[in-house]
């Protein structure tokens, strides 16, 4: 099935909106983490409502595996 997950340029919009939120202030690794899993979950209710009552058989990720959340802050040096 199909695997939903953010684009690595969702998740660098997820990262600035949630410092939007609280200029100034250094967020806490969870709070972004939290930003990143909320755009997830929108993605995801956005796609569901798409395909409704239609027979999808997708598997969908819920937030991207540690691994790849390491490379993408390397690859942006965050």
């Amino acid at each position: 099935g199909e695997v939903l997950m953010l684009t690595p340029e969702k998740i660098e919009q997820a990262i600035k909106d949630a410092h939007e939120r609280r200029p100034g202030v250094i967020l806490p690794t969870m709070e972004i983490y939290d930003a990143i899993a909320q755009a997830q979950h929108q993605e995801d209710v956005d796609w569901l409502e798409k395909y409704r009552g239609t027979d999808t058989r997708t598997h969908i990720a819920l937030i991207i595996p540690r691994e790849q959340w390491q490379a993408f802050k390397e690859a942006r040096r965050l």
